[in-house]
């Protein structure tokens, strides 16, 4: 439903002496929750399989030839990322594989069937690039080139989590796009507010931001997700 349960930080400090901190360790002030970020890596090849499950580029029994280290596109031959995992006929990797043992090629792949506009646009849509806004303040919006910004090549590398920065809470609600049906939820903390005799004041709800995917497509990956060696 969009709400944080927890959040904790590593090395922490009392609030209530905040001046206390040296200038040196200032940075432990920081939620870096959202105000860091990091390169998310292979966890974030849910924006290109849930993409092109629901462009119909692809189901889960399609096959991709992982064998090869270059594609073409656009009229110019693009290297591939490596691969971390051997698969046993690399020249037939279907879409639950590319799932279930990360495969960097394959994603790549799916990138490039998408293409440079589409990818952009669900990257944005699962809400990377942009602030979700985190109700307690000091969130950035992480690192996404503008698309005319990019080059052949990103278009293999970010379906792989590579060539993009986000933070933990941008990825973590990316994530729960799949486990919401296919909904991007704003992030929340206060779930309601209470006078000094205990009497309701106001209640928050569930806040979409927008609807990412449809529920077939994001059931979809959930189940692919459940075969991740």
């Amino acid at each position: 439903d969009g709400f944080i349960l927890a959040m904790g930080n590593y090395p922490s400090f009392d609030p209530n002496e905040y001046n206390e901190v040296p200038k040196e360790e200032e940075r432990r002030m920081r939620n870096v929750a959202v105000a860091d970020v990091y390169e998310p890596g292979s966890v974030f090849k849910i924006v290109a399989v849930s993409a092109a499950l629901e462009e119909g580029i692809a189901t889960p029994r399609s096959v991709f030839d992982c064998s090869i280290d270059r594609i073409s596109h656009r009229g110019q031959m693009i290297k591939l990322p490596g691969e971390d995992h051997h698969f046993r006929n690399p020249a037939a990797v279907t879409m639950a594989e590319v799932v279930s043992y990360s495969s960097n090629r394959g994603a790549a792949q799916l990138g490039v069937a998408l293409g440079e506009e589409r990818f952009y646009r669900y990257t944005r849509a699962f809400g990377f690039g942009g602030k979700l806004g985190f109700p307690v303040g000091g969130e950035v919006s992480g690192l996404l080139r503008p698309l005319k910004d990019w080059d052949p090549i990103d278009l293999t590398r970010v379906p792989i989590g590579h060539s993009i920065s986000a933070t933990v809470i941008q990825m973590h609600q990316a994530m729960s796009v799949i486990a919401n049906d296919g909904v991007l939820l704003r992030p929340q903390v206060i779930r309601e507010v209470r006078d000094a005799s205990g009497d309701l004041v106001y209640k928050f709800g569930r806040s979409e931001i927008g609807r990412v995917v449809s529920r077939e497509t994001a059931r979809t990956v959930a189940q692919l997700l459940t075969g991740v060696a």
